[in-house]
């Protein structure tokens, strides 16, 4: 439109008419903006208030001041176009290309809970009942069975699984979103997995 001869503010009246799902109410308030005899320069700055993401940033940032240095917006609307097309492809790929590292992650997460499951239902277990059972006949045995406080171990397993739940929700973050508070979700989910697994099946 821009290269048809058309001002940006036509434009951007004219494009407003258009659904842009989520975007649709910031793109009306931006022309109703410029409506009101607000400049272009200055609507586009508040539309990137209002919207707050580094790509809009980026984007209008680049918009204004090619505005304002009077050289072929066109362009420079193309360009910034590009610019955000590749930014959401990258970032998409990076989702898709780092989601088996979060899959691994919650795979050594739930072996981790598991073999430590199988050591307290059935190694320690069986330990502890057998030193109890030695203990009763033979004095020696005695030191064998109180060796094994089952209740302890279980707590201190319990502790294990809950911290390593927690730890690696982080580092599926950090890998998965390039962020580590973007692991805290995952971290709920291993948390109450571990706690759910010691509270109601050991």
């Amino acid at each position: 439109m821009n290269d048809s001869g058309m001002t940006l503010p036509n434009a951007v009246h004219l494009v407003a008419q258009a659904d842009y799902s989520t975007l649709t109410p910031y793109v009306k308030k931006l022309d109703n903006e410029m409506s009101w005899s607000i400049t272009f320069i200055d609507a586009i700055q508040r539309f990137r208030v209002r919207l707050a993401t580094p790509l809009t940033d980026r984007s209008i940032d680049l918009i204004a001041k090619a505005s304002k240095a009077g050289g072929d917006v066109s362009e420079v609307l193309r360009a910034a176009a590009n610019d955000g097309y590749e930014f959401i492809m990258l970032r998409t790929d990076r989702r898709n290309n780092m989601l088996i590292y979060i899959v691994i992650v919650f795979i050594a997460f739930m072996v981790f809970v598991f073999v430590i499951y199988i050591l307290v239902t059935t190694f320690l277990s069986v330990m502890a009942t057998a030193g109890a059972a030695v203990a009763q006949t033979s004095a020696a045995g005695g030191s064998f069975g109180a060796s094994i406080n089952l209740p302890l171990y279980t707590r201190i397993f319990t502790h294990a699984a809950i911290i390593q739940g927690l730890f690696s929700g982080l580092v599926a973050g950090q890998m998965g979103e390039g962020r580590v508070t973007a692991g805290l979700k995952y971290s709920v989910i291993m948390v109450l997995i571990a706690w759910v697994m010691f509270r109601f099946f050991v």
